[in-house]
């Protein structure tokens, strides 16, 4: 895997990246960084499982709640909290029959408006 260092910094300038390699290797260059690694929600463990869940299993007030297997809206994991993290790590080990729709900001014709809340998080 790459620095973690490295992929943050990529990150942040193209608004996303992709790379190979373990999460165990994340985690721990994370731990080594004094990085916090912050659980989506209260009790649970910093890195998860997310599963595709119908509305009646999933946990309240979540969008898996409302949505279902349907699409979900444009969000980001973790807005709700007070001070939502910096950088969302996703990892996977096979490719998902659940279609991830990735946007690319300068390559969509937004709004001044929703260009400003996609480019703070607020959506």
């Amino acid at each position: 895997m790459l620095s973690l260092q490295k992929i943050v910094q990529d990150a942040r300038s193209d608004g996303w990246v992709c790379v190979n390699g373990q999460i165990d290797s994340a985690v721990y260059q994370a731990s080594i960084l004094g990085w916090e690694i912050v659980p989506s929600r209260n009790g649970q463990l910093g890195v998860e499982t997310l599963t595709p869940v119908e509305a009646a299993a999933a946990p309240a007030q979540s969008l898996s709640a409302m949505t279902g297997l349907d699409t979900q809206p444009l969000h980001t994991d973790g807005a709700h909290y007070q001070a939502p993290p910096d950088i969302l790590l996703l990892s996977v080990t096979a490719p998902s029959t659940v279609p991830t729709l990735l946007v690319r900001l300068s390559k969509v014709n937004l709004s001044t408006a929703d260009r400003a809340a996609a480019e703070h998080g607020i959506f």
